[in-house]
């Protein structure tokens, strides 16, 4: 086994690996070509085997970092604890710091996520999509990304500190590659033919995915975050799949995900820093001034 830079990387060998034992869309080429700035897969010369990371490189020093809108890598193929630990030995020989998450359970730290199996709306949740409906809000399958993104935008920018203008550029650019693959999903509020949020989901094989979303304040108020929301997850459980909320530990977007009947799942964290002391200085400081 090896670890190949993503700019040689046979990557319709490696999607058809993913697209095998696909769980979620993070480890598509399309996808990391998206949001990586360089990824690398651990891979054995056969393609059927192995899994993939992002990198950063900061201060001319390449660590292994979640890229955006990455939540958590595959292992694709049989793998055993001790190969899982001979292959992160490996990575460690060639880079000094890392984050690596995956729904694996490696390393020491957990951290959770929430998927709908079951719809069970809360009294909350139904309230609201009874709003929606009384104040005559419609939900459509968009075909155009820029309107709900537009919103969307403004929307997170003024409720999410790093997302800025990097990050939004990052995002729409991984929803026109989730177009082009035919995996993205949209759904659109709208009132009185006016479209008022909105939001985006990927289109999987065993589950879909939400990845972002976003209503004005007249969206937010008449209820129509929920019925979207619902409509999307409806449609999923019909179709026999699992619904992922890609999820989140803010306490009030958990508790969001929960009104639909969402439960906990797991992921873990491998993490090293053994970079040295100036850079981990630098960083700190530069991160604290961030702030």
């Amino acid at each position: 086994m090896e670890i190949i830079p993503h700019t040689n990387i046979d990557f319709n060998r490696w999607d058809a690996l993913v697209a095998s034992n696909e769980l979620t869309p993070y480890d598509y080429s399309y996808y990391l070509n998206t949001v990586s700035e360089k990824w690398y897969i651990y891979v054995n010369p056969e393609y059927t085997k192995g899994f993939a990371f992002s990198t950063a490189s900061r201060l001319g020093i390449e660590n292994v970092t979640i890229a955006p809108f990455v939540r958590a890598h595959c292992f694709y193929g049989a793998w055993t604890s001790e190969e899982i630990s001979a292959a992160f030995n490996e990575i460690k020989k060639r880079f000094r710091g890392c984050i690596f998450q995956s729904d694996r359970q490696i390393g020491n730290k957990a951290r959770s996520y929430q998927v709908v199996e079951e719809i069970c709306l809360s009294s909350h949740a139904k309230r609201n999509i009874q709003k929606a409906e009384k104040n005559n809000l419609i939900i459509r399958n968009g075909e155009e990304i820029e309107p709900a993104f537009r919103i969307l935008a403004t929307e997170l920018e003024q409720k999410i500190a790093g997302f800025n203008k990097d990050q939004q550029v990052i995002l729409f650019n991984l929803l026109i590659e989730l177009n082009k693959n035919n995996k993205l999903i949209i759904k659109e509020i709208l009132k009185e033919n006016k479209v008022i949020g909105g939001l985006f989901f990927f289109k999987g094989k065993t589950r879909d995915l939400y990845i972002k979303g976003g209503a004005n304040e007249e969206g937010k108020k008449s209820g129509g975050m929920y019925f979207a929301m619902y409509q999307q997850i409806r449609e999923t459980s019909e179709a026999g799949k699992v619904f992922d909320f890609d999820g989140s530990e803010v306490p009030g977007v958990k508790r969001f995900n929960q009104y639909f009947g969402a439960i906990d799942c797991n992921y873990y964290q491998v993490t090293w820093d053994n970079n040295p002391v100036w850079y981990k200085t630098i960083r700190k400081l530069y991160l604290k001034l961030k702030k």
